[in-house]
């Protein structure tokens, strides 16, 4: 073996490295789920399986009908429904629940058979590497799943 091949091995295995760290390793769970607080209401919930702490830069949903607020309580869910953006830490091994809402009351009646699909982006960072962009989480969903949601035991 050239020092050239060995080289070249030492760069490839670099680069698979970088690649499993960059978009494997971290990554929060990010799910839609029923609400502990209600049967009718969805959370979408963060768990951070990585062993350091991870940053929510931001949380954007497509359409505007469906907003995603920092807290339960009154002034949170306002703040959401003005499009405020909030920041979050969770630490390791964290679990986080953050409420969604929806514009259209309409589209989550059990009559309604509307598909209605959307998407939430969710913008993170490893708290060891804040400056290190990170590929977002994508979440494709449905008025439809979230009706499934609330009939589910």
């Amino acid at each position: 073996m050239t020092v050239t091949e060995f080289g070249a091995i030492i760069g490839l295995l670099t680069g698979i490295f970088t690649l499993v760290d960059r978009f494997i390793l971290g990554r929060p769970l990010v799910t839609i789920d029923r609400s502990e607080k209600g049967k009718s209401l969805r959370d979408l919930r963060f768990e951070n399986i990585y062993r350091h702490s991870v940053l929510i830069r931001r949380i954007w949903s497509y359409p505007r009908w469906l907003r995603v607020s920092a807290d339960d309580s009154v002034e949170g869910i306002a703040r959401g429904a003005m499009r405020e953006r909030f920041t979050a830490l969770l630490g390791p091994g964290e679990v986080r629940s953050f409420p969604v809402t929806v514009g259209r009351a309409k589209l989550l009646d059990p009559d309604n058979n509307a598909w209605a699909p959307f998407v939430i982006v969710v913008s993170w960072r490893k708290t060891q590497s804040v400056w290190l962009p990170q590929f977002p989480r994508f979440i494709f969903s449905s008025a439809r799943t979230l009706r499934l949601l609330s009939k589910t035991k």
